[in-house]
């Protein structure tokens, strides 16, 4: 047995009674056996076996020193695995092997990282260069920062489009992307998928009216023609601002979206092409929408605190009845669309959906915050004060509870997972958890206070997360705009979309014509469409949809009111990795020479990065 310590000097096995001298570089310990490393005055890095660690294969510690010289984390490593592994030291063959992997695996993530650094580097320069070195990174190891990077360079590769691109027009609004090099060069970045679905196109062309209207108005002095011009101009601007949409709402599979106006009126679009699938007035105003996960119903909640459900493709009304003397904070299908949960106050009422019957009354001691449901309305989760509780709708026994913390206490929302397995929280303060529902413990916590590669912090109201229909993924849609894609069984975040460079979104001017666009350097380039309404993934799991919000400006005139337009927009994202490298080798030119093989991937054997590709 060895209890003080067996020691291996770059190849001398030795016995050392306790802690050598040496200042200490590594040591994390385990069970009764431990790693040490501590670093001799003469440059020296020895190795300690400490504790009751048994008999110790020679070949390890021999194996340890080889390693060591590769990789540095190794000590912790093999620490990791003496904690949570039933390891024999004795024969350590097994263990070689898995410091081996394990150490191969780090050096690929290092080389990863210094690739996807090197792309970023001539991004801007070499669309193309960074494009293929993006790839190769992903090759080694996939990881958040090579992503980002492909995903910013893609609209960059092959480009063909040297004078500018015209606008779209209809539902069609292209997003025109612009790269400035280092030597004054411009790069174009557009590709036929670059573009968002315009929602409401009659909206915007009310919108192109009123702008037009304002060429009405006499040049600004204070004359009476001109206050009695300006006056009539903004009531119908006012007019023009009470239909606007203020909120929307995905189906599940993201094939539906419901947007809200601030007349009354609810329409219901195809996420893909923008087609109007059904238009409904309602007599009072109008406070939250939500879409079955079939796409098949209309939820509608209304400041009196009536809620109403009906049919989309036929606008007939399967129930409305007021269910709250007071007006209700929101209203949701549970997974399987069977019931409805509508809150308000300090109550939740739970209704069918086949006759919009209140199957359950809940009373809580405290204002509610948030509620969902789960499958067969079997559990309520709910945010009271400060407190995320899991209740028995049957029963109306609490199963858990748990304190939120401070920063997410107060603007919180409660999304369930399909198959009710996990509980996201969504908090004001872009901290976000994930939790079991069966005990409520933290599967995975997430915060993103700034997006990759911002220079600055914008901010946007919060949204529910959403998960994919088997839970593995859940997505969260961030104050800065972006949206962050996370596996929930690797623990990892895999993607974070969010449009970068963005010269200008071409809103229709005229759905007769088209315009064109030329960049200049002095244009400063945005991040981000708009802010984030909605969001959901594609029913083939493979794509997210997000809806935004943006503030578009109508025509400046000298002396003349300018009127600001509010659009709804869709845009659909990959979220494969794999599927953008396969998207990229599609329209590039060619591969790494061997030159710059060797530059950037040493003596790696050269191999065609896209092997698709001259």
């Amino acid at each position: 047995m060895i209890l003080a310590g067996l020691t291996l000097l770059f190849g001398t096995l030795m016995l050392a009674q306790g802690p050598l001298p040496g200042k200490p570089s590594t040591q994390v310990s385990g069970g009764n056996c431990s790693v040490n490393t501590v670093s001799s005055g003469a440059g020296q890095v020895i190795i300690q076996m400490l504790g009751s660690c048994g008999n110790v294969d020679p070949q390890l510690l021999a194996e340890l020193k080889k390693l060591l010289k590769l990789y540095p984390q190794t000590i912790e490593n093999l620490n990791t695995l003496l904690r949570e592994k039933n390891v024999n030291l004795e024969h350590a063959d097994s263990v070689i092997r898995d410091l081996e992997v394990e150490a191969e695996h780090q050096r690929a993530i290092a080389q990863a990282r210094q690739l996807a650094s090197e792309a970023e580097f001539v991004r801007e320069d070499q669309p193309e260069l960074s494009a293929l070195l993006a790839i190769e990174s992903i090759h080694h190891a996939p990881l958040m920062e090579n992503d980002y990077v492909l995903r910013r360079v893609f609209p960059f590769v092959r480009d063909a489009h040297p004078k500018g691109i015209s606008a779209g027009t209809g539902t069609s609004v292209p997003i025109f992307k612009v790269n400035y090099s280092s030597d004054g060069g411009v790069y174009f970045g557009f590709e036929p998928s670059n573009r968002a679905v315009l929602l409401d196109p009659e909206l915007r062309m009310q919108f192109l009216q009123l702008d037009q209207h304002a060429t009405s108005v006499p040049p600004a002095d204070s004359s009476k023609a001109y206050l009695e011009a300006l006056k009539a101009f903004n009531a119908e601007f006012l007019s023009f601002q009470k239909h606007l949409p203020f909120a929307v709402a995905f189906s599940s599979d993201g094939k539906y979206i419901a947007a809200a106006y601030r007349d009354g009126i609810v329409r219901v679009f195809e996420s893909a092409d923008g087609e109007r699938v059904g238009s409904f007035a309602n007599p009072t105003p109008v406070q939250t929408v939500a879409v079955s996960s079939n796409g098949r119903f209309l939820l509608t909640t209304f400041a009196d605190g009536t809620i109403q459900m009906q049919e989309i493709s036929t606008g007939k009304i399967r129930f409305r009845r007021k269910v709250a003397s007071e007006s209700l904070s929101m209203a949701g299908f549970s997974p399987d669309d069977l019931f409805v949960a509508a809150y308000g106050g300090k109550s939740v009422q739970i209704l069918s959906t086949g006759d919009g019957d209140v199957v359950q009354h809940l009373t809580f001691n405290d204002e509610l915050r948030a509620a969902a449901l789960s499958l067969g309305a079997k559990e309520l989760s709910v945010v009271t004060g400060t407190t995320v509780r899991v209740v028995s709708v049957a029963t109306m026994q609490e199963r858990w509870h748990s304190p939120l913390s401070d920063d997410a206490c107060c603007f919180v929302k409660l999304s369930m997972s399909p198959d009710s397995r996990f509980l996201a929280l969504t908090g004001q303060s872009s901290r976000d958890q994930v939790l079991d529902m069966k005990d409520g413990r933290i599967v995975f916590e997430f915060a993103r206070f700034r997006r990759t590669g911002a220079t600055a912090a914008v901010f946007s109201q919060r949204q529910p997360a959403v998960f994919t229909p088997d839970g593995r993924y859940v997505a969260f849609a961030n104050r800065d705009n972006s949206v962050s894609v996370v596996d929930l069984v690797t623990g990892s975040e895999i993607c974070n979309l969010i449009d970068d460079d963005i010269y200008k979104i071409m809103l229709p001017i005229e759905f007769t014509g088209a315009y064109v666009v030329k960049p200049d350097q002095s244009h400063p380039l945005n991040r981000g469409i708009g802010n984030v309404l909605g969001i959901s993934f594609g029913s083939d799991r493979k794509s997210l949809v997000a809806a935004y919000g943006l503030w578009a400006e109508g025509t400046k005139r000298e002396g003349k009111p300018s009127p600001t337009d509010y659009e709804l927009l869709v845009k659909r994202y990959e979220i494969s990795t794999e599927e953008i490298v396969s998207d990229t080798c599609a329209r590039i030119s060619r591969n790494l020479s061997e030159s710059e093989w060797k530059q950037y991937l040493g003596d790696e054997p050269y191999k065609k990065t896209c092997p698709t590709v001259p």
